[in-house]
């Protein structure tokens, strides 16, 4: 029995056709480039100085502002803020008492929100309260939510051409959001 096994696998291997190279696509195709470092050359090395680059940057910033532009795509137009270290709105969720990251990933009625959430039909959940989201090729914008809601994100996602999936999550940012990324 083993040997009969063995004489099929063999019969197989003999009769599969072998992968051929397209040789005149090799014959074709331009030589490689020649690098040549010459003996002895002093090696090239890159420094880079962070604080440097970061005071260089800002001054760029400082010395020629953003302009006005307006966006042919949709009429925004785009202009350097007052106070560009100004508080961000809060968000529709919760904010855990202290307000620090550490809260926040702790926070109780976040997890329940997520854990409890139902998977809206025509979905599959992948998984559920990791404290990260998917950020996955395909990304097709966000929107934010009142409410911790897959329903509403469903919903969301249906009405985009080409929408497949969804993160759901809260979000410090450094407010509290309910977000809903919005994947191909």
């Amino acid at each position: 029995m083993k040997s009969f096994l063995i004489i099929g696998a063999l019969a197989a291997l003999a009769s599969a056709r072998p992968q051929e190279i397209q040789w005149d696509v090799v014959d074709a195709a331009a030589d490689p480039p020649t690098v040549l470092v010459p003996i002895g050359a002093e090696p090239d090395i890159v420094t880079y100085n962070p604080d440097a680059a970061a005071s260089a940057a800002a001054a760029l910033i400082v010395a020629d502002p953003l302009p006005q532009v307006t966006s042919p795509l949709d009429d925004i137009i785009l202009e350097k803020r007052d106070n560009p270290c100004s508080p961000q709105p809060t968000g529709a969720g919760p904010i855990p008492s202290p307000d620090t990251a550490s809260s926040f990933l702790s926070y109780a009625p976040f997890a329940a929100a997520a854990s409890s959430a139902p998977t809206p039909s025509g979905y599959l959940n992948t998984f559920t309260n990791l404290k990260a989201s998917n950020s996955a090729y395909g990304y097709m914008g966000y929107t934010t939510l009142d409410t911790y809601s897959s329903a509403a994100c469903a919903a969301e996602c249906d009405t985009r051409v080409g929408c497949s999936a969804f993160n759901l999550f809260f979000e410090r940012d450094p407010s509290v959001v309910s977000c809903c990324y919005l994947i191909t």
